[in-house]
């Protein structure tokens, strides 16, 4: 049995110039071996001829303790040709590929370890809630910058504002109102003593901003400070009118 000697290893190895004391332990049935002798089931040969029919086995050794770009091995000692080793990436990076083990080779690294840039500034979180409104899209935890999500109202509310809202330097930008519709019934209306003017129901429902005209019961005509017996639907509620009765001999609405 023939004994490759540390200093014959940095010989063929000056590339890593591996250090006796550093040697570990995995080296020994690599290094210890002659023509008849069956090599590890972990190392791959490598002949090497000093002038005698020897023949030894020299390995890639590859060392860990170098640091690459935005990452880092988790173990630190040295690694031989064909054993596998991971590595972590820095906080806002991810392996490329989503490849986080690799193999040391004659060649080294197998692929070459590579983090890339995943924590993009400016992400924004989960879009706001709009009260009464619901999101089309499917909501996700994370938002790159750019990307948009869709609001729409439930129903018997109108949007204020562009359904579409944009996430913009960790900011979304301006969500929509759904305002209320409104609802114009006969217990509502008998306490002001009016009736819608154009239709014979008793209640009605109506979009925010739509304009209702009413009409004074028989008998009642429009409070001094009614200007108008029209009113507008916002954020569902009617601002009513009022009429009040008559006095004996005025002639007045019906």
């Amino acid at each position: 049995m023939i004994e490759v000697k540390a200093e014959t290893l940095i010989k063929y190895k000056q590339k890593y110039r591996v250090l006796p004391h550093h040697l570990p332990p995995l080296f020994t049935p690599c290094l210890f071996c002659a023509l008849d002798i069956m090599h590890s089931m972990n190392c791959l040969p490598r002949t090497i001829h000093d002038g005698t029919k020897l023949l030894f086995l020299l390995l890639e050794v590859c060392d860990p303790s170098i640091r690459f770009d935005h990452g880092r091995f988790i173990n630190h000692d040295y690694i031989l040709e064909g054993n596998n080793i991971t590595f972590v990436c820095d906080t806002g990076y991810s392996p490329a590929n989503q490849q986080s083990t690799i193999t040391c080779t004659q060649k080294g690294w197998s692929p070459a370890p590579e983090c890339i840039l995943t924590d993009i500034g400016g992400k924004c979180g989960r879009p706001p809630p709009v009260e009464n409104g619901d999101i089309v899209d499917i909501s996700k935890a994370t938002y790159f910058p750019s990307e948009t999500v869709t609001y729409q109202c439930q129903n018997f509310y109108t949007m204020e504002g562009s359904p579409r809202v944009t996430c913009q330097n960790g900011l979304w930008s301006q969500t929509p109102i759904c305002r209320a519709a409104c609802t114009a019934n006969e217990e509502d209306m008998r306490v002001h003593n009016i009736k819608l003017r154009w239709s014979n129901r008793n209640k009605i429902y109506v979009e925010d901003g739509t304009t209702v005209e009413f009409v004074c019961l028989r008998g009642y005509k429009p409070h001094p400070n009614t200007r108008s017996l029209r009113a507008n639907c916002v954020d569902g509620k009617f601002d009513y009118p009022d009429c009040i009765p008559k006095h004996y001999g005025d002639r007045g609405n019906t």
